[in-house]
């Protein structure tokens, strides 16, 4: 990829190109794929950001269940660099929910404590009041496994 990179000059060539690879591989492998990282990472170089999602987020699952979860949250990361929140706030805030599981499972709660920061800031005050009070239980959730339990009574008074 680096070499195709390198070699052809014109952006719109390269975009294309990467549309192109993306586009059969994915008719190859389907979806879900074993492909599914190449696949995004073509597809959102190809600029066909609504294929690279569902293949992004596939392969992060499938990294997840083979216990890669490192891997996993790096190609959320990735994910998340492509996405515009404004144009999909939903997808954007599911990749975040994913992140924020997957950092809980590696233990990396201030990790997981920024996804949650960073979900109810980005969700706004039109974030559907059942999912913030889920969020901001979860956040508890984090800060008692974190060895903080005062936090998290604090965020769970501000719950109900």
């Amino acid at each position: 990829v680096d070499v195709v990179d390198r070699s052809i000059s014109d952006p719109a060539v390269r975009q294309a190109l990467h549309c192109k690879i993306g586009s059969l591989l994915q008719e190859q492998h389907g979806l879900p794929g074993e492909r599914s990282y190449e696949v995004f990472h073509h597809l959102a170089r190809g600029g066909r950001l609504r294929s690279a999602v569902k293949n992004g987020l596939n392969a992060a699952r499938r990294l997840a269940r083979s216990f890669s979860i490192e891997k996993a949250i790096l190609v959320l990361d990735e994910l998340l660099g492509v996405l515009d929140v404004s144009e999909d706030q939903l997808t954007h805030l599911q990749v975040l929910r994913e992140k924020t599981s997957y950092c809980v499972w590696l233990r990396e709660y201030e990790r997981a404590q920024e996804c949650i920061q960073q979900l109810l800031s980005e969700g706004g005050p039109e974030l559907d009041p059942p999912l913030r009070v889920e969020l901001q239980i979860g956040e508890s959730e984090i800060y008692r496994l974190a060895g903080e339990p005062h936090r998290a009574l604090k965020i769970q008074s501000k719950c109900y």
